[in-house]
């Protein structure tokens, strides 16, 4: 479409502007579970967060560079993300009562 730019900036502002919101919402509501121990799971969830992203960083660079195994990687990791919250959203729906 020769769009160049002028597409990918906005799209770009709005994902990495949105992570200012999500990220410390969803920091906040794993600490809500750890009310004794908070420093502990603070460090913990920090070294998760950078030891995962390395470990992905260093197998990407073992992938294809084509757009196709890029577009795919996306799709993986978007499918599985939409798995976990239905998963988690699975365990926190209340159970209807049985009638006997």
């Amino acid at each position: 479409m020769g769009w160049g730019v002028y597409a990918f900036l906005p799209a770009m502002m709005l994902t990495i502007g949105s992570m200012g919101a999500i990220s410390p919402n969803i920091q906040a509501c794993f600490m809500e579970h750890f009310r004794k121990n908070g420093g502990a799971a603070a460090a913990l969830l920090g070294a998760a967060q950078f030891g995962l992203s390395g470990a992905i960083s260093a197998l990407s660079t073992q992938l294809p560079r084509t757009l196709l195994t890029i577009t795919l990687m996306m799709l993986i990791c978007s499918a599985l993300a939409v798995a976990l919250m239905f998963r988690s959203l699975a365990r926190a729906a209340p159970t209807a009562p049985t009638r006997g």
